[in-house]
């Protein structure tokens, strides 16, 4: 027990050692660097993301929901699928059958010149540890990512258009080239009913 207190003690007197060292000899503390009392405050430009990515990408003129209707959808997924629900950007479509397809469907409508800057920050957005492939057939660019969750694949396909990205996302119990194909054909219908300049 006497060696803790010791050590306590030790402790206590280093600080009280440093807190005197910082102090002036009057007992102030002396101000070496920044800014002094009542001087000028140094200013920094501010520095946000839209300096880099642009401004965010607008929402198509129709919300997602009331652009691909259910039935699109589950002809898109081979099975039947509950109402979509979302904001204007993006839509979600839950399978309505056991072991079927769910689909969500994200849209943005970059600036005007921004289209493959917008067009890579989605594409970056894909998760890092799945397994990722260009595809070829759907719009200038396009890629699919996937990856097996226990019983489930989980896939998204990011196309890239001339006025808009696409996002589809699938999850299901098939095999991943099956939900690849459902998300090109969800991409397509989605960007055929678009209404971009």
């Amino acid at each position: 027990m006497g060696g803790v207190t010791t050590r306590v003690l030790c402790v206590l007197a280093a600080l009280g050692v440093f807190g005197a060292a910082a102090c002036g000899s009057d007992g102030d503390a002396a101000l070496t660097r920044g800014v002094p009392e009542g001087g000028p405050r140094p200013t920094v430009q501010t520095v946000t993301t839209s300096s880099f990515q642009g401004p965010p990408a607008s929402a198509p003129s129709r919300p997602v929901c009331d652009l691909v209707l259910a039935a699109d959808v589950a002809r898109a997924v081979g099975n039947a699928v509950r109402a979509g629900t979302g904001d204007p950007k993006f839509c979600f479509w839950g399978t309505a059958v056991d072991g079927g397809t769910s689909a969500d469907v994200t849209v943005g409508i970059p600036a005007a010149g921004r289209e493959a800057q917008a067009c890579a920050s989605q594409k970056l957005s894909l998760p890092k540890e799945a397994s990722q492939e260009a595809v070829s057939g759907v719009g200038s660019s396009a890629v699919w990512s996937y990856q097996q969750n226990s019983l489930l694949l989980q896939g998204a396909l990011v196309a890239c258009f001339d006025r808009a990205v696409v996002r589809v996302g699938v999850t299901g119990e098939r095999n991943q080239a099956a939900l690849r194909q459902n998300a090109v054909v969800l991409a397509q219908a989605v960007h055929g009913r678009l209404q971009v300049p």
